[in-house]
């Protein structure tokens, strides 16, 4: 027990990972599957390859936790070295099996999803996020390289595990590869109305990541983790290609790391360097996103990206440096601009109507939804592994 639990520790974020890496390749091939038309039901391979995983993390830290508290002798955590990024993995695992659960229910109320947006999927990769955060917390003990290079993979798996929310902007294809007559359920047709939202989509993530990612190694660490994340990408990009669909190639992410490092070091010495390396990489994501975006910008469409961007830009680098808390979220802005967005179209992105032998297809949601989706579990997520992370039921015995 006592080798089999500290060989577990040592190899923690390496496992952990490890697993998050079988999750993505699960999320691709699901991915795919849902753009070649494939219909399928919740029981389908590549979900299986998905959750099995999650679980499997899920209980690698479980078991990590459980290993530690037997050496204290009581169920306190708080004394547990790593604890903070132990929590935030675990919780990122409990929203991903929740997810799972409510994708089977979803299916059978709403009907089958052709395309990646729905709740249930999204949080499945949203709390992916949270484990990666909880990796890059991590630290491998007795070896300060191991810990820098795991953090650095946690984050840069971070911008790809993220970009899956918005993967079908970045297909190439103007028709369905089974159903080409169906020329109403082409990418241009579909998100038409919503060219605008994809940087506006893509920013808190970055934001946030760059600027924790920096401020922990003490250096620009944009170039790095987007570098990466862009082998990462391009090696999905290189497999999808060899299929029926084939992908825009990944360009955005390493340029915002490198503008972002440029602007923080030129600026390192001011108060708000992170906020105007954020900033400027955001502009960046703007422009590289209206290069590749296959759907029509125009003025008022570009206006609303820089609004979207400005904002949440400075509201997640601010996260970033303060910490997390609800007292520090601005609830009341970040409503009033959700609102502002929102209008008129509320809920759905468009309906399910497509010719594809499945009973009841369900409809996308509005690219705004899963902005708060990502927002509501990232919160909670931290909420819910801070006040895991001070449980002690540990007694103080008084001298």
């Amino acid at each position: 027990m006592n080798k089999g639990g500290n060989k577990m520790k040592k190899y923690l974020s390496f496992i952990l990972l490890s697993l998050l890496l079988v999750t993505s390749i699960g999320a691709v091939w699901d991915i795919w599957s849902h753009n070649a038309d494939q219909p399928e039901t919740f029981w389908t391979p590549s979900h299986a390859m998905i959750y099995l995983s999650v679980a499997g993390a899920g209980l690698t830290v479980l078991g990590v936790v459980i290993y530690e508290c037997v050496k204290i002798g009581s169920f306190s955590p708080k004394r547990i070295p790593n604890v903070k990024g132990l929590a935030l993995a675990g919780s990122g695992s409990v929203f991903q099996l929740l997810a799972g659960v409510s994708d089977d229910i979803y299916h059978s109320i709403f009907g089958f999803d052709v395309t990646m947006w729905s709740p249930p999927h999204v949080a499945v990769l949203y709390g992916a996020i949270l484990t990666l955060l909880g990796i890059f917390e991590l630290k491998v003990e007795g070896s300060e390289i191991k810990s820098f290079f795991s953090s650095i993979l946690a984050i840069s798996m971070i911008f790809v595990v993220y970009q899956f929310s918005t993967f079908e902007y970045d297909m190439n294809f103007h028709a369905s590869p089974v159903f080409p007559e169906d020329k109403n359920w082409d990418i241009i047709h579909r998100w038409k109305p919503y060219s605008a939202y994809l940087s506006i989509l893509l920013i808190p993530v970055l934001s946030y990541c760059l600027t924790l990612a920096t401020k922990k190694f003490h250096f620009a660490i944009g170039t790095i983790t987007t570098s990466f994340a862009f082998l990462i990408k391009y090696l999905i990009f290189i497999w999808y290609n060899g299929t029926i669909l084939d992908l825009y190639f990944p360009l955005w992410i390493p340029l915002c790391g490198v503008i972002f490092d440029l602007v923080y070091i030129l600026l390192k010495k001011t108060d708000r360097s992170f906020y105007y390396a954020n900033l400027a990489a955001g502009m960046m994501l703007i422009f590289i996103v209206e290069i590749q975006n296959p759907l029509s910008m125009n003025v008022g469409k570009i206006g609303i990206s820089l609004l979207g961007v400005s904002i949440l830009s400075i509201l997640f680098t601010q996260f970033a440096l303060k910490g997390i808390s609800l007292k520090g979220f601005h609830v009341s802005y970040v409503s009033v601009f959700l609102l502002i967005l929102f209008f008129p179209s509320i809920a759905w992105a468009h309906d399910g109507q497509k010719i594809i032998p499945v009973e009841k297809i369900a409809p996308d949601l509005h690219p705004l939804w899963l902005l708060l989706e990502f927002s509501i579990i990232f919160f909670l997520g931290y909420r819910l592994a801070r006040f895991l992370s001070r449980i002690d039921r540990k007694k103080e015995t008084k001298d």
